[in-house]
């Protein structure tokens, strides 16, 4: 029996049934998130990040020489930072940093790697703009966890400038789907399946 907040989970995940197009699942996801909007204190400031939209989300204690850029989960395909903003937000609370979300280009209109140009792109900007590697933090979501791995290691090969952390919440790395908890688990997982989105 799952618990009462798994429940919940699975409950609004049935949102994306019969969603199955880019649009549909994009629109699901939207109306998911609408229910966690950032916090009236949290500031947004559309920014152009060496040529990527991203915003800047930011609480009023952040400091100004700590950053976070972050990359949103949604399976390459959906969400963007309006579905993650309130996490964001959390996060420059939290961290006390200014965080750059990025909304790197989806998939199928923009195929890999699209989104790790971005990615890459966005975090090269907020270093050619002032910001010290030993002062960001990258961090993502799923599908933008494990863009955030993808990025280290061009970013490593490129010889630029690493940041001080990375953090990986929930990372989607296995992009083949062929670990043994994509069966061993799929009859509890409310999200992640090997057929549909992850």
């Amino acid at each position: 029996m799952a618990s009462t907040n798994l429940q919940r989970v699975i409950d609004a995940w049935k949102i994306f049934d019969g969603a199955g197009t880019p649009r549909e699942l994009r629109a699901a996801h939207e109306a998911l998130m609408t229910p966690y909007p950032a916090e009236p204190d949290i500031e947004s400031q559309p920014v152009d990040a060496g040529g990527v939209n991203a915003e800047w989300i930011t609480a009023p204690n952040a400091r100004a020489d700590r950053f976070a850029v972050y990359l949103h989960g949604g399976g390459f395909v959906m969400a963007s930072v309006d579905t993650h903003r309130g996490l964001m937000g959390r996060i420059s609370r939290s961290a006390e940093a200014r965080v750059l979300g990025v909304n790197y280009r989806l998939a199928p209109e923009f195929p890999y790697p699209a989104a790790l140009e971005d990615a890459t792109a966005a975090y090269k900007w907020l270093i050619a703009n002032g910001a010290k590697a030993s002062d960001v933090v990258i961090a993502g979501d799923s599908a933008g966890g494990g863009l955030v791995l993808s990025m280290l290691v061009a970013l490593r090969k490129a010889a630029h400038p690493m940041a001080a952390a990375a953090v990986c919440l929930s990372p989607w790395v296995d992009m083949e789907a062929t670990g043994d908890s994509m069966t061993t688990k799929a009859a509890i997982d409310p999200v992640v399946q090997r057929e549909g989105p992850s």
